[in-house]
């Protein structure tokens, strides 16, 4: 399917936005000029890593998914990947969790979140002021897809999509396989450490 824009999602009731209320795989795009956002603001937590990391999404681009889609007019690139299973379905996860929910129910979100400004704090105004305001801003020029599977299916068209690029937000999955990997480990872990260092930021 053609990925929609978060955005317009967000303008239209739940039950019309298409998207099955089944258990599932789904990916999120963005666009080049996002894709370094993302990078540069992960890059700048060098502190766990002991040394400087700079990344220009030039370098990587072979290693991460990316199409053209002629209805938009330019590539998009795929950062993210998650799962949907039968107790809430795509649906519920992509609308109720990802785009209308909060830092505590997504760990997208978290991430998004604390690249910008560190720890969340539920019970601090301002943090979910920030987390209603830059983050969605953020999801809102994003792309998203979605597969529906039978439940069985799910756990592992999810695992196949996570191995088979480089996803910059899937880093410190459990489930990632070094030995499968189509790029160094070495960046995988150095791009976890600096995630892990933005999420520890006060």
């Amino acid at each position: 399917m053609i990925p929609v824009k978060v955005g317009e999602l967000r303008q239209i009731k739940k039950s019309e936005t298409g998207i099955p209320d089944l258990p599932g795989v789904y990916k999120w795009w963005c666009t080049k000029e996002t894709l370094q956002y993302f990078i540069n603001e992960i890059a700048s937590f060098s502190r766990t890593t002991g040394k400087a990391f700079t990344l220009n999404c030039n370098d990587i681009e072979e290693q991460i998914e990316h199409k053209f889609f002629e209805k938009y007019g330019h590539e998009l690139y795929c950062f993210y990947v998650g799962k949907a299973d039968s107790n809430h379905g795509l649906r519920d996860r992509i609308i109720s969790n990802h785009i209308k929910g909060n830092v505590n129910g997504s760990t997208l979100r978290k991430s998004i979140y604390s690249l910008k400004f560190g720890d969340f704090d539920s019970h601090n105004e301002t943090h979910k002021n920030n987390d209603r305001g830059y983050v969605n801003e953020i999801l809102d020029a994003v792309y998203i897809e979605w597969q529906d599977y039978p439940q069985a299916q799910v756990h592992e068209n999810e695992i196949r999509e996570i191995n088979s690029h480089l996803r910059i937000f899937n880093i410190d999955s459990g489930d990632l396989n070094d030995a499968k990997y189509p790029f160094d480990a070495e960046l995988r872990h150095c791009i976890l450490n600096n995630l892990s260092e933005a999420r520890r930021k006060h």
